[in-house]
């Protein structure tokens, strides 16, 4: 997968740690963290070098992304497991993915944790072993929403 691919080539271009992302059809969700404090420029390069391949391939122009990225400040604990949690649930509510077969959904991160061979250096697993399991209800809403 191209974004995949190039996100993949920004973690290590920009020594980023990358705790979760989901693609998802016209948008993406991703929670890292950035120990050189490149945030911005990672950012920029990661959206105008896919755009640019994207645009490329299809031969077309223009902007992929509509806006600026809106980066939060997280803590390690109950609130990065939280959003760890509802970017991996992403698929479920957009109804991409049933929720009792979300984990195999083939475009977030949660895919490669259970493959440590071929996991990514810079994909960090350290938040699940301070945190329980995603739990979902039927609609797919994480338990921790209260919905």
């Amino acid at each position: 997968m191209a974004f995949e691919r190039t996100l993949f080539e920004g973690c290590k271009r920009f020594g980023w740690r990358l705790q979760a992302f989901c693609l998802m059809s016209n948008h993406f969700h991703l929670c890292l963290s950035t120990p050189l404090g490149n945030l911005s420029g990672g950012m920029g390069w990661l959206q105008g070098t896919y755009a640019k391949r994207f645009n490329g391939y299809r031969k077309v122009a223009g902007h992929l992304f509509q806006g600026r990225f809106k980066p939060l400040a997280m803590e390690p604990g109950t609130h990065l497991k939280n959003l760890v949690d509802y970017i991996h649930l992403n698929p479920v509510r957009a109804g991409l993915t049933p929720a009792d077969s979300f984990r195999q959904y083939r475009w977030t991160s949660l895919w490669y944790f259970p493959k440590r061979r071929t996991r990514p250096e810079f994909l960090d697993a350290e938040w699940i072993t301070t945190s329980s399991p995603i739990t979902t209800r039927p609609v797919g809403r994480p338990a921790w929403t209260g919905a």
